[in-house]
């Protein structure tokens, strides 16, 4: 179920606004939960995002929230992502598996999707951490606009009365 009770497969029909603030959300909880910092993070700052388009029926009928966040190092990258990977478990993410990368970095990749069909990598290393999330795809128009602080997909998932919504 997502967070308005739509049950899955979603199949495009999920409103931009309730896509977009799963995206924010998982993400903010993997870098709450991630062991480091990301200095660009601010949950707050809903500005800017753009949806590139994806496909639900047709090739690029639909569009998606993608985003790549650069943080920290991590002293143990295996704890880290075991760390993660306990957490992911415990919110119902299906985890798709963990990628150690060669190098004196002791880089892992871990990857899963949420219950609402949002895909995310966590990457740990003790050269810097990663963060790559994309959203389901939503047929929704409201997804082809850039996000801005005058419609905030984010947050309470509530605009405010000036923005029309």
């Amino acid at each position: 179920m997502t967070s308005n009770n739509t049950p899955k497969p979603f199949d495009g029909t999920r409103p931009a606004k309730e896509v977009f603030t799963d995206f924010l959300n998982v993400i903010d909880d993997t870098v709450q939960h991630s062991g480091t910092t990301f200095p660009k993070w601010n949950r707050q700052d809903v500005a800017g995002y753009n949806a590139p388009a994806c496909g639900v029926k047709a090739r690029e009928d639909g569009n998606q929230y993608y985003t790549n966040l650069e943080g920290g190092p991590v002293g143990d990258p295996k704890a880290a992502v075991e760390s993660m990977k306990s957490r992911w478990e415990a919110l119902g993410y299906t985890i798709e598996g963990t990628v150690p990368w060669p190098g004196a970095a002791a880089a892992i990749d871990l990857s899963a999707t949420t219950p609402a069909g949002l895909r995310i990598v966590f990457g740990a290393s003790t050269n810097g951490s990663t963060i790559n999330v994309k959203s389901d795809c939503t047929l929704d128009p409201l997804s082809k606009e850039t996000t801005t602080e005058t419609i905030p997909l984010g947050g309470t998932g509530t605009a405010p009365a000036s923005a029309g919504s």
